[in-house]
């Protein structure tokens, strides 16, 4: 006689002496093992926590690292990064990891034939590295500064990427690091007692 209850899931296994109740003349089978647990699904992976990332069109790179809950930091930058995206290939290559980490536009430098070698722009002023689409398309980083007035005239001066540049009609390449944006201080609305 089986007076178990019946799972929705079925039942695991050979039921076992302990699964039955006994009396004279008679074995009620009383429990049921119930089934194993699915595996559990992985966890969701995480976000990137570190690298390039396109801004929006005409957004500054502080914002466009606040979407990703991250900083930008212009002189970390301008010191350990920069000095690493002064050619083509390492523009082409932090641009593809801009596109991987997504939250922004997929522009696919690599595959556009208006940003190659040849148009590739090294400027030592302005929001670079970037990708401009309008008026027409173009396509650079930010080098050090070669005797131009804008960026103080010295030879050598480091790059001219700042966090807070924005110009429309550009996408900006940032560079982000985790970080904790800082909190504004604000007035209690409460009264204190001593």
């Amino acid at each position: 006689m089986c007076f178990a209850d019946r799972s929705d899931k079925g039942f695991v296994g050979d039921p076992v002496a302990s699964d039955y109740a006994y009396y004279d003349h008679v074995a009620v089978h009383i429990y049921h093992r119930p089934p194993h647990q699915p595996p559990s699904s992985p966890p969701p992976s995480l976000p990137p926590t570190m690298g390039w990332f396109w801004g929006e069109d005409g957004e500054n790179c502080n914002d466009a690292c606040a979407r990703h809950s991250q900083v930008c930091d212009t002189v970390w930058t301008r010191l350990n990064i920069l000095p690493y995206v002064q050619n083509y290939e390492e523009f082409v290559t932090a641009a593809a990891q801009a596109d991987q980490n997504g939250g922004g536009p997929q522009l696919d430098v690599e595959g556009n034939p208006n940003c190659n070698e040849g148009t590739f722009e090294t400027e030592p002023l302005g929001p670079w590295p970037a990708v401009a689409l309008s008026p027409s398309y173009r396509c650079g980083t930010s080098g050090t500064c070669q005797g131009e007035a804008g960026c103080g005239g010295e030879v050598g001066t480091p790059y001219g990427y700042t966090c807070d540049a924005s110009v429309a009609g550009i996408h900006r390449m940032c560079y982000c690091l985790p970080g904790v944006l800082a909190i504004k201080p604000h007035k209690c609305t409460f009264e204190c007692t001593q």
